[in-house]
């Protein structure tokens, strides 16, 4: 496996006292769903129809047991679980109380296999230039979100990213906050529709 990867310079941290140049690849393929689907097919030998049931299933599935407070790992993959947020506040006597709490994301740890079989990637830098970051604006974020929906109508963090071209992280508050704002509606754990 062979990455290409450019430098990027991040905003200024520690209160604009300084900032990060760090590498990131330069670009994601986006393997489409029935492209995925084929490939799995011929790696089994099973045909297309019924991979694409049980992938639908294993994400009903997911679905379900992280949303409800479980952990799942599937071998040589990894382990999902949700992630929350909210808003702490003290009620009148100052006891603390949770408000709006809601799913943020969705964790995923890599199974060792996977992270042992990406280990042995290689990257190469193509330019050696420093790309300065640019936060997308909103209208340029819903036209990503626009270009990122799936067949089914739905947005997920990964195809949002690359779309975007932001990162897997900001991609997760950015859908989070176009939902909050209700340019988005959250459709189940990290799955979201254009209003």
């Amino acid at each position: 496996m062979e990455l290409n990867c450019i430098l990027m310079r991040s905003k200024t941290l520690n209160g604009g006292r300084g900032t990060k140049i760090f590498p990131k690849v330069a670009n994601y393929d986006r393997t489409r769903a029935d492209e995925f689907v084929e490939k799995v097919s011929q790696l089994c030998h099973v045909p297309r129809g019924q991979v694409l049931n049980v992938l639908s299933s294993v994400a009903d599935v997911l679905t379900t047991e992280i949303g409800n407070g479980h952990t799942v790992t599937i071998q040589d993959l990894g382990t999902f679980g949700v992630s929350m947020k909210g808003d702490v506040l003290p009620d009148d006597n100052g006891v603390l109380q949770l408000r709006n709490a809601r799913v943020a994301g969705v964790n995923f740890s890599p199974a060792r296999r996977l992270k042992s079989e990406l280990s042995h990637t290689k990257f190469t830098l193509i330019s050696h230039n420093v790309k300065e970051i640019k936060q997308p604006t909103d209208e340029q974020l819903m036209d990503a979100a626009r270009r990122a929906t799936n067949e089914h109508g739905y947005i997920i963090r990964q195809g949002f990213a690359a779309a975007a071209d932001i990162s897997y992280s900001y991609a997760g508050k950015t859908l989070n906050r176009l939902a909050d704002e209700g340019k988005l509606e959250r459709e189940g754990v990290d799955r979201y529709r254009i209003k």
